[in-house]
């Protein structure tokens, strides 16, 4: 019985450390991150979604070690948003991340 107990808390330690970890985590180097998102109805009555993703670039030639940020606004026809962002995650080799997502932009036409 005590044998049991000390092979049973032995067993548990040792799936803490195995069974502990990041091995389905996504770096921040595999992801897209989202700064607003707009959203308008197309002629066909489908959804138009645009997102705006920044690309950071450092500015070498100014001395300084500011960075500046160009933008990239990609727009996809859809029927629904989680459509527009699976379009988008198999257009983009990185993973859409809306939790920077700052602006939530809606056309008038969409909103009536």
């Amino acid at each position: 019985m005590f044998l049991r107990k000390i092979f049973l808390i032995i067993v548990l330690i040792i799936c803490l450390f195995v069974f502990s970890g990041c091995y389905n985590t996504m770096g921040i180097d595999k992801q897209y991150f989202v700064v607003s998102l707009g959203l308008d109805i197309s002629d066909s009555d489908t959804l138009l979604m645009s997102v705006q993703i920044p690309f950071p670039s450092t500015d070498s030639g100014s001395g300084s070690s500011a960075q500046s940020s160009d933008y990239q606004i990609y727009t996809v026809e859809a029927q629904t948003i989680d459509e527009g962002l699976a379009i988008l995650n198999n257009y983009l080799n990185k993973k859409i991340n809306l939790s920077h997502c700052s602006a939530l932009v809606i056309s008038e036409k969409l909103a009536r």
